[in-house]
């Protein structure tokens, strides 16, 4: 139990200590391109294998894979909005190569809370003084009936990821281009 306790606190320091982009400014009316160029994308997941713990958290885990800075870690977080199972995502990032590396998220109802930590590996380019639209990040968590299949989310704490379905579930993952629509 001691090195779980430990291995969490860890986990925890990693992700508060590393390179974290922060969102755009709501009421900015101009870029500062020197800050680099922006990435825009919608993050959805719906519960389909336990429908009751519909994720209220919701996050990606960009890495920049390649140039200045390779490995740095950018992380895009967001509350999903009461009845909804979407959100917007916006950072400002420098132009290089970067890789979608990780779909995050949350989900609790008293007193079980259920973690998703899914790897997607989706590589994409920056441009330099640019707004890139990722696309609409699209993930459903089903039953998983392979076990070769990656799971939702790990294994601990035990009873919460089973309960909310994470550690029985996997992630059906789409990444959509809904430009036209936005």
């Amino acid at each position: 139990m001691k090195n779980i306790i430990k291995a969490l606190g860890a986990a925890l320091a990693i992700a508060i200590l590393s390179g974290c982009a922060s969102s755009l400014d709501k009421a900015a009316t101009t870029v500062d391109w020197s800050k680099g160029s922006i990435i825009a994308m919608t993050v959805e997941m719906t519960n389909d294998y336990k429908p009751e713990y519909q994720p209220t958290h919701m996050g990606v885990v960009v890495i920049k894979t390649a140039g200045a800075n390779a490995n740095q870690r950018i992380v895009g977080l967001g509350r999903i909005p009461a009845g909804k199972n979407a959100y917007l995502v916006t950072q400002q990032v420098m132009p290089g190569q970067y890789t979608l590396s990780r779909i995050t998220g949350m989900a609790h109802k008293f007193p079980i809370v259920g973690h998703v930590d899914f790897a997607v590996n989706a590589p994409f380019e920056v441009a330099p003084n640019s707004v890139i639209y990722l696309g609409r990040v699209s993930a459903i968590n089903k039953n998983r009936l392979n076990k070769d299949d990656q799971t939702t989310g790990g294994f601990i704490p035990l009873i919460d990821q089973a309960v909310a379905g994470f550690s029985g579930g996997t992630l059906e993952v789409a990444l959509k281009d809904n430009y036209e629509e936005c």
